[in-house]
């Protein structure tokens, strides 16, 4: 309920809530678009795209490229130059969507990673998948993951002027979303490169309601663990009252 309340914290101020995007059969691109764009290809001048961007910069309180209060680092670590070291290792799949944490990891030596596991992340950083189908999966590294790598089938971005729990309700955004689906290049598989991040655009939202937001994710986040515990603890007790019952059955 605290996460589903942070992410329409930021719809409402954004008036997402009321936003309709046009979806017409034809519509057209300037010549000077096609060569500032570095783009060819029809899809990426859709009207609906055009529209998201604009409703960004419309945005009374301004705006600001993405990378100017994240900044998404590069794959900074080669696990094969450390053959016999064991490292967290964390997938696409590892990721909880709903909530924007990790719920599991797993541990490999170097020399058994796969090639994508480039990524060596930090608490606070805040990963989000980079291929298309999944571009609003997001999750914040949290302390039991530190210095784990990750896929390099994320973006990996330090928070600069924004917390990282508002960051990543940010990115889960349907105006961030759109913005990397348009920025999106490949066939089959298509994925956002790290190159096209600098044309991605989001709104500059008052410090309050950033706080507000990145608060209730952080309510969210701790109701998690704490029900993770509790769960636990309910284990346990089953099964020292299962122990407890063969033993008097044994004695008896």
């Amino acid at each position: 309920e605290s996460y589903s309340e942070a992410e329409q914290l930021l719809e409402t101020e954004l008036g997402l809530d009321q936003l309709n995007l046009q979806k017409p059969v034809g519509y057209t691109a300037r010549f000077s678009e096609i060569m500032s764009n570095d783009r060819v290809d029809a899809d990426y001048y859709h009207v609906q795209f055009r529209e998201a961007r604009d409703h960004i910069r419309s945005y009374p309180r301004g705006y600001q490229r993405l990378i100017d209060c994240a900044k998404p680092l590069k794959p900074n670590i080669n696990p094969l130059a450390f053959p016999n070291e064991q490292f967290q290792y964390v997938e696409l799949a590892d990721l909880n969507p709903a909530l924007g944490v990790i719920t599991k990891s797993r541990k490999y030596f170097g020399k058994a990673l796969p090639s994508r596991a480039r990524r060596r992340v930090s608490t606070g950083d805040v990963i989000a998948s980079s291929v298309v189908g999944s571009v609003d999966k997001s999750a914040v590294i949290e302390e039991p993951y530190d210095n784990s790598l990750a896929s390099t089938g994320f973006f990996h971005f330090r928070p600069v002027s924004v917390s990282p729990q508002y960051l990543l309700i940010l990115l889960r955004s349907k105006l961030v979303t759109m913005q990397l689906q348009q920025e999106a290049t490949g066939g089959i598989l298509s994925a956002v490169p790290d190159s096209r991040l600098r044309y991605i655009i989001v709104p500059d939202v008052p410090i309050e309601i950033q706080i507000a937001i990145g608060n209730l994710v952080i309510e969210a986040h701790q109701a998690k663990r704490d029900a993770e515990k509790l769960l636990e603890q309910a284990k346990n007790r089953v099964e020292q009252m299962i122990e407890e019952a063969v033993q008097h059955e044994t004695l008896t």
